[in-house]
């Protein structure tokens, strides 16, 4: 079962999923995972 960008994003955004699921599953690029960790410390 795949989840949409909306459910990864809300199971994410409630703590239901790890960061690093969330940063495999999001289609994002590296860069731009890199960019949203260091901004959130």
């Amino acid at each position: 079962m795949a989840f949409t960008q909306k459910e990864i994003e809300y199971l994410h955004d409630t703590g239901k999923m790890p960061d690093w699921i969330y940063y495999q599953q999001n289609g994002k690029t590296a860069q731009e995972n890199y960019a949203i960790q260091k901004r959130k410390h």
